[in-house]
């Protein structure tokens, strides 16, 4: 899997964006999708990712959505991508 253009993270939850390169009818454009995940440790002392969130993650993952949401919409057309 590619590397993230940018992530947001709160507490334990986390959004990624990630920008593919798609080729159709002969054109390049380039889709970007979030990853929204939260990462704990399991019995093992192990950290694992799951997209299961519990009723008090849900505020962490709206903020992550948001922040995802603002990055996406309010960069301007043409501008590069910061990391």
């Amino acid at each position: 899997m590619s590397e993230p253009i940018k992530t947001f993270e709160q507490g334990s939850c986390k959004a990624a964006i990630f920008a593919n390169e798609i080729k159709q009818n002969g054109n390049t454009s380039t889709v970007r999708n979030v990853t929204i995940q939260k990462r704990y440790m399991d019995k093992d002392g192990n950290w694992q990712n799951t997209s299961s969130f519990g009723v008090n993650d849900l505020p962490k993952l709206v903020l992550v959505a948001e922040k995802a949401y603002d990055y996406l919409t309010w960069r301007k057309e043409g501008q590069k991508v910061e990391k």
